[in-house]
């Protein structure tokens, strides 16, 4: 009678942690899917991720958008996991499809990547350049809502697909994500109250007499992964390998390196814009781009006034701007092809001079040619693409090119 007591109390217990995480589910994807919200419920999914949040503090690039992340640490470091057990949306998923499914003696036997990434990217962050920021598996579930805007690009339906796949991988091997793989999951192993500290101690103690190097091997994986990480950012220098092939990125932005350091790659920023022009890159310039956001003027310009991609990024990889500061950092300057303007050519037009609200753009009279031909002040171009976008020659004449 004990025992059957005993069973029906886990159930129990079982049922009620799965409803409250199915209402958790619900309400992800429903504010995640939805087009109708405020700018910042973008970024609400990626937002509650400690590990996207440390590393993003590590790195200097902290956004208040991560407020969420720092309340939930405040319980997990009382109730280990908690977060995964409870709350993570990607992880009820990869739960759900795995308990369908027969485990996999081998599972048990992959060693523990995620403190892996965890550490090494951990590393690589206290010299600026954060590595496995993608892994996170909030923002690979924010990004697989990708699909609820029209005219993707392939790149953006492959990143989109990223957590389907990461869904078979739970049917075809439970438990590995969550239990081997995902860093989120494995810096909350690692955290610990001072309620707790004091246990830990004695249960190391006890370890250290029983098995003297078990404690040692934690700690050197600890301070290898720190060290692989700092090695990699003194080794190799990302903003030098990353300038030959720059893009144009959204507003405010800094480096191209620390931007793609920082860049989760969530599709927050993007499902946010109005006018669409963020997209997600591909390889093209570059495996260090793949997913993210780029600009691309072929479907509107950025508005002065517009704020949004600022507002909704998870992890300071777009500073939080104003409509005053937004081109202290200029996205890119215009550049005039004289053999295709249509001025250059005695030809009407003024397009571009129309719409431009900087006052970048003036025209200038050849004596010789007897024609007038556009120029370009580059002190007061902001790289906001309105001459791009509404040039009428195709090829365009006047393209945004980044600094």
């Amino acid at each position: 009678m004990k025992n059957k007591a005993t069973i029906v109390e886990i159930t129990k217990n079982n049922s009620f942690r799965w409803t409250i995480r199915a209402l958790f589910l619900i309400g992800f994807v429903a504010i995640t899917w939805s087009a109708s919200r405020p700018p910042h419920l973008h970024a609400l999914v990626p937002a509650c991720s400690l590990f996207l949040a440390l590393m993003a503090l590590v790195t200097g690039g902290f956004s208040i958008i991560l407020l969420p992340a720092a309340l939930i640490f405040l319980v997990v470091i009382f109730k280990k996991r908690f977060f995964c057990r409870w709350i993570c949306p990607a992880g009820s998923c990869f739960e759900a499809v795995g308990n369908q499914f027969p485990t996999r003696g081998w599972v048990a036997r992959v060693p523990p990547l995620g403190l892996w990434f965890l550490f090494i990217g951990l590393g690589a962050a206290m010299m600026g350049f954060p590595l496995f920021i993608v892994l996170d598996p909030l923002a690979i579930f924010s990004g697989a809502f990708g699909w609820v805007r029209h005219d993707l690009t392939h790149w953006e339906k492959i990143g989109a697909m990223a957590f389907p796949v990461m869904v078979i991988m739970a049917a075809a091997a439970p438990w590995l994500w969550c239990g081997r793989l995902c860093p989120l999951g494995a810096m909350q192993d690692v955290v610990f109250s001072p309620l707790n500290w004091i246990k830990l101690r004695r249960r190391s103690a006890g370890e250290v007499s029983a098995h003297p190097s078990r404690s040692f091997d934690r700690s050197r994986r600890i301070f290898m992964g720190l060290g692989i990480g700092v090695g990699y950012r003194l080794l190799l220098d990302p903003a030098r390998a990353s300038c030959e092939n720059r893009l144009i990125r959204p507003p405010a932005t800094k480096g191209e390196a620390e931007f793609l350091s920082l860049c989760a790659r969530c599709g927050a920023c993007a499902r946010a814009c109005p006018e669409g022009i963020i997209k997600q890159s591909g390889t093209e310039r570059g495996f260090a781009g793949l997913l993210a956001p780029e600009i691309n003027f072929r479907y509107g310009e950025c508005q002065p006034s517009c704020i949004q991609c600022g507002q909704v990024c998870p992890s300071g990889a777009i500073p939080g701007f104003t409509v005053k500061n937004k081109h202290e950092r200029p996205m890119g300057v215009a550049a005039v092809d004289n053999q295709t303007c249509r001025l250059a050519l005695h030809k009407e037009c003024g397009a571009c001079l129309n719409v431009c609200q900087y006052r970048a753009l003036d025209l200038e009279w050849d004596p010789v040619n007897m024609t007038s031909t556009l120029v370009v002040d580059g002190a007061l171009c902001t790289g906001c693409g309105s001459c791009q976008y509404v040039c009428p020659v195709d090829p365009v004449a006047i393209v945004v090119k980044p600094l």
